[in-house]
């Protein structure tokens, strides 16, 4: 019999039983498992990327480096010892609580594009990745909630995760994850060694409050990783524990690192969360603040603000959508269009009252937003490129226009930008201005944006969006010239991407399935998926080649402060200690160099490789 059958008749086998016989039978053997998504060692275990091995360079009395092995034949029950009656209570709270867990990892899964075989196979990894402990296979299961309903992760993925999430040790030959496939071991080793960059970055770099920092490691999991889906299940563990703690370095992670990787991967909802979880944690005040006052209820309704903004928008998207639709000459020159609609986030939304110095969200005129995305027709077959550029260009003007006879500028304000003739320095064009909206004799303000699908792709997946290193060369470009829009698109569409960051591989149609027959609604759902994402992968894939031939992001570990930074990519140990004097001003005389443990001989010989921890010792 083979590997996978055997998973599956073990997982056909153990859906016979109950959640509750498997959590009581599990309970009395329950093994101390360190949480990784929780994990944020203040000790100087500094690893370095892609090694498994860590290297101590504090006190070895005061750090262990060891992994205790537990035998499962061991009573090991945090309730060992206690009276029969609370000991029975603790099993039945954390039954109740396991059965929580896994229905509404269940329900989630059913709800999309999951098939039944698919959840059978992650229910028997939670309980092998958590060795039946009943605690850790409830945390695992809230875990995989959040890829399955926040992200739509492959199974593949939610596997790896409930490894990574009950399992310190990234070594498969020492674990049960390799039953599961080699995918889903490259996937666990990939995401245990961005969590080691990460607890690298929490052990020396105490001052986080500057934003290089933040984008330096940022850049070092995005240049480190080999396979997106380690990205997502790292963001994932973020969001995780901030919705368990307080804790506000992860908070500040969030915030910087996770959520803007959360863009690039094109998961707003995640960004969005990572964002509200983070302003909660840093901001508690604002956030109720903020909050509030969305909860308030607006005079003479029923209806709290924020729902009235929903309310608001779908109208107002509604009459749009009809206005252009209706219109003679947008129809007969446009080959198709998209109109969209956004309420303000409570993060984005403070950050806005702060720079506006708004006392309140309704004064804020871009809360709610209706973006326009078109495409012109093509008039005839021999027509060039220019000429047809040169009209989608006009008929975004024209489709503004049409807006402004429905929506009024607002007659104060009614900041007008025009971004296509005047395109910011990152690429970024489209036209915005603030509308005056009446809604059921309620006056509401929006901004209405119009710009067409290339302008639309350069805004999400490039240069506009693009948190790569500028060039430090002094020449300028003309960012708005056709050749330079074109070149963008090459990269765009052109590029053939490995299959670690190809969105199809994560999610595919397996027809040899028997649970997915004829189910054409999940793998539309699957292709649309892919399409949608496979445009922000390519993009962020680019970025992440040209960091790597471009830059090494170094950790630089001494006495008075540590560091990371980005040096050219063929730096020497003797370039970071450049480095290291411009930004603090000290020079290093004396002591010794440590590269990862080892001492350095000669400092301009000395290559440096990414993740590389580099200590001054006085």
């Amino acid at each position: 019999m083979t590997t996978n059958s055997k998973i599956r008749t073990t997982m056909y086998k153990r859906e016979m039983l109950t959640v509750a016989i498997l959590a009581m039978t599990a309970g009395v053997n329950s093994l101390s498992v360190a949480n990784p998504s929780k994990r944020r060692p203040r000790s100087a275990l500094h690893y370095r990327a892609g090694d498994s091995s860590t290297v101590s360079l504090e006190n070895p009395l005061t750090t262990s480096t060891t992994n205790a092995v537990i035998s499962p034949n061991l009573p090991q029950h945090a309730d060992f010892g206690l009276p029969d009656q609370m000991f029975e209570e603790n099993i039945a709270e954390k039954s109740k609580q396991l059965h929580e867990s896994m229905e509404q990892l269940r329900n989630a899964m059913v709800n999309s594009f999951y098939t039944d075989s698919e959840i059978l196979k992650l229910n028997f990894a939670i309980e092998e990745a958590a060795l039946g402990d009943t605690k850790l296979m409830s945390e695992a299961a809230d875990f995989c909630y959040i890829l399955a309903d926040t992200m739509d992760m492959g199974v593949h993925v939610l596997i790896a995760a409930a490894f990574h999430y009950c399992q310190t040790n990234d070594d498969s030959s020492k674990s049960n994850v390799a039953m599961f496939g080699d995918q889903v071991v490259e996937l666990f080793q990939n995401a245990a060694s961005l969590e080691k960059l990460e607890d690298v970055f929490s052990s020396i770099v105490h001052h986080t409050h500057g934003l290089a920092r933040w984008d330096h490691l940022r850049n070092l999991l995005l240049t480190d990783t080999g396979d997106w889906r380690a990205l997502a299940i790292r963001s994932a563990a973020c969001l995780h524990t901030l919705k368990q703690t307080e804790d506000k370095m992860m908070a500040r992670e969030a915030l910087h690192t996770f959520a803007p990787l959360a863009t690039r991967l094109g998961m707003h909802r995640l960004k969005n969360e990572l964002e509200g979880e983070a302003f909660r944690v840093l901001y508690p005040r604002q956030y109720d603040s903020v909050t509030q006052l969305s909860s308030e209820m607006k005079s003479g309704n029923n209806n709290t603000i924020a729902e009235r903004m929903q309310q608001v928008l779908a109208s107002a998207k509604e009459d749009m959508e009809a206005v252009l639709a209706g219109d003679a000459v947008f129809s007969n020159t446009t080959e198709r269009f998209e109109v969209t609609a956004r309420v303000k986030e409570p993060y984005s939304m403070w950050r806005k009252m702060l720079r506006q110095r708004s006392s309140h969200v309704l004064n804020v005129p871009d809360a709610i937003a209706l973006r326009i995305v078109l495409k012109s027709k093509q008039l005839a077959p021999q027509e060039p490129e220019q000429v047809r550029k040169a009209r989608e260009r006009a008929l975004c003007y024209y489709a503004q226009h049409l807006c402004q006879q429905t929506w009024e500028p607002l007659s104060n304000n009614p900041r007008t930008k025009d971004y296509i003739e005047n395109p910011k320095p990152n690429g970024y064009q489209s036209l915005h201005y603030t509308a005056s909206n009446h809604w059921k004799g309620e006056r509401w303000t929006m901004e209405i944006q119009v710009r067409s699908e290339e302008m639309h792709k350069v805004a999400e997946y490039g240069l506009a969006a693009h948190w790569d290193y500028k060039s430090k060369s002094s020449s300028k470009k003309d960012y708005s010239s056709d050749a330079y829009l074109a070149s963008l698109q090459e990269w765009h569409w052109e590029q053939k991407q490995p299959s670690c960051w190809d969105a199809h591989n994560d999610v595919q149609i397996d027809t040899t399935d028997p649970f997915n027959d004829g189910n054409d609604e999940r793998n539309d759902f699957i292709q649309n998926r892919a399409k949608h994402l496979e445009p922000y992968l390519e993009a962020l894939n680019k970025a992440k080649l040209t960091l790597e031939e471009q830059y090494k992001f170094i950790f630089i570990n001494s006495v008075d402060e540590g560091n990371i930074v980005a040096l050219p990519a063929h730096a020497s140990v003797y370039d970071a200690l450049e480095e290291s004097v411009r930004q603090t001003g000290k020079e290093f005389v004396g002591g010794s160099l440590l590269l990862n443990g080892s001492r350095v001989e000669n400092v301009k010989t000395s290559s440096l490789e990414n993740g590389d921890v580099l200590t001054l010792q006085m």
